[in-house]
């Protein structure tokens, strides 16, 4: 059986010896302990600061670190990218061909396509209990409607609708 849980990020690293516990807990058990979800959302520091995740790029690769570590010291025991369900949003209204070079440069670099599914189709869903949803009003990023044979990523998923919005970079 899979353990699956969810975890921030800088959490995962500072609760590191929990872990470790519970993988040694599942030692003999014959079960897998797995961090399926981090929302890493972007390796640009200018785009973590946007959606106010008070970690670095620097600090989400040291996560990742312990998990690759974890990985190797425990075979079989815990994983960290088999459901691939960590999330990465590389397309808001603020995106900026500068913020998408500097995540791609950092995956590629840092080999963390392994984490994610549908690498480069992720955009952030705007929904107005966010204040992310106000910032992007503020800044005119805002649609009333889809574009041609869009309707938004939150209906394919199952969450709810979300804003249409626009690049402001043109």
């Amino acid at each position: 059986m899979r353990w699956l849980f969810a975890a921030r990020a800088d959490a995962f690293v500072r609760e590191r010896e929990r872990v470790t516990a519970a993988i040694t807990e599942l030692a003999d058990s014959g079960h897998v302990l797995e961090v399926y979800l981090s929302g890493f959302e972007a390796f640009c520091d200018r785009e973590l600061a946007r959606y106010n995740k008070g970690v670095t790029v620097s600090e989400l690769l040291e996560a990742v670190g312990v998990m690759r570590q974890l990985a190797r010291e425990h075979p079989g025991r815990f994983e960290y990218a088999r459901a691939r369900g960590h999330s990465l949003i590389l397309w808001n209204p603020w995106t900026s061909p500068d913020d998408l070079e500097q995540s791609v440069s950092t995956i590629r670099r840092h080999g963390l396509k392994e984490l994610f599914d549908e690498l480069g189709r992720n955009r952030l869903r705007l929904h107005r209990d966010l204040p992310i949803h106000w910032a992007a009003a503020r800044d005119g990023a805002l649609l009333d409607d889809w574009q041609h044979d869009d309707e938004g990523a939150a209906r394919r998923k199952g969450y709810n609708v979300e804003q249409p919005w626009k690049f402001l970079d043109p």
